[in-house]
C-alpha cells in the first residue's frame, strides 16, 4: 500500500475501534499507514488483541518508543531491513543482474509480480 494523504494513519483510533477484540493488526506496508499511538492505546485497552509491525513511521524505531513497551506476547516488532544484511544485499544483487540478463535475452524476469503485463511487454519489445 502506498502512502498517500488517504492512507496516512489509515489505521487510527476510529478504524481500530471497529475491529474485534480478537483482531491482530499486521502492517508490512508503510509505517505511516498506522497511527502508532492509537495502535498502542488499542492494545493496552484490549480494543484489539495485538499486532505485528514490520515498518514504522520513523525508522529506526526510537529506543523510547511506546511500541517497545507493549506486551511481547501480543505485539511483534521487526526491523523491515532484510535488504540491509550481507546475505540480503548479495541475493538482491544476483537477482537484479539475472533479471537484466533475462530481459536482454527476451525472457520475462522471474521476479515480475504483475504477470498480466507480460503479453504487453513481449509485444512492445518483440520478445518471445
Amino acid at each position: 500500500m502506498v502512502l498517500t494523504p488517504e492512507t496516512y494513519h489509515l489505521m487510527n483510533a476510529a478504524t481500530l475501534a471497529k475491529m474485534k477484540p480478537s483482531a491482530v493488526l499486521i502492517n508490512t506496508a508503510r509505517g505511516a499507514n498506522v497511527d502508532a499511538e492509537a495502535f498502542a492505546d488499542a492494545v493496552e485497552r484490549d480494543v484489539i488483541w495485538g499486532g505485528a509491525l514490520d515498518t514504522f513511521e520513523d525508522e529506526p524505531l526510537a529506543l523510547n518508543s511506546r511500541l517497545r513497551g507493549l506486551d511481547r506476547e501480543r505485539v511483534i516488532l521487526t526491523p523491515h531491513r532484510i535488504g540491509v544484511s550481507r546475505q540480503g544485499w548479495a541475493g538482491n544483487q544476483r537477482l537484479l543482474v539475472q533479471s537484466v540478463f533475462d530481459a536482454m535475452a527476451g525472457k520475462v524476469p522471474e521476479p515480475v509480480t504483475n504477470r498480466e503485463a507480460i503479453p504487453r511487454w513481449l509485444e512492445r519489445f518483440g520478445a518471445k
